[in-house]
C-alpha cells in the first residue's frame, strides 16, 4: 500500500495548486534562511545545506501524508463499527 500512497503523492498531491504554492513559500523560506550562511561558506556548501533541507521536508511532508491517509482510513473504520452498533 505505501508504494500505491507513493505514487499517489509523488504524481497527484506534489502537482495540486496549492501544493505548489506551498512548495513556492518553502523555497522563500528556505533561501531566507540560508542567505546568512552565505557570509561564511561557499556556494556548494551553501546548496548542500539547501538540498537537506529540501530532503527533510520532503520526507516529513510524505510522512504527514501516509498520516493523514491512516488518520482518515481509521476514522471511517470506527464511524462504520459505530453505524453498524446502531443497525
Amino acid at each position: 500500500m505505501e508504494g500505491l500512497l507513493a505514487k499517489i503523492y509523488d504524481k497527484i498531491i506534489c502537482n495540486e495548486s496549492d501544493s505548489i504554492e506551498l512548495g513556492r513559500r518553502f523555497d522563500e523560506e528556505v533561501t531566507e534562511i540560508v542567505k546568512p550562511l552565505r557570509q561564511d561558506m561557499s556556494d556548494r556548501e551553501v546548496e548542500r545545506i539547501r538540498e537537506i533541507i529540501y530532503e527533510a521536508a520532503y520526507t516529513s511532508e510524505k510522512q504527514g501524508f501516509y498520516l493523514g491517509v491512516h488518520t482518515a482510513l481509521k476514522f471511517m473504520t470506527e464511524a462504520t463499527n459505530i453505524l453498524d452498533e446502531f443497525q
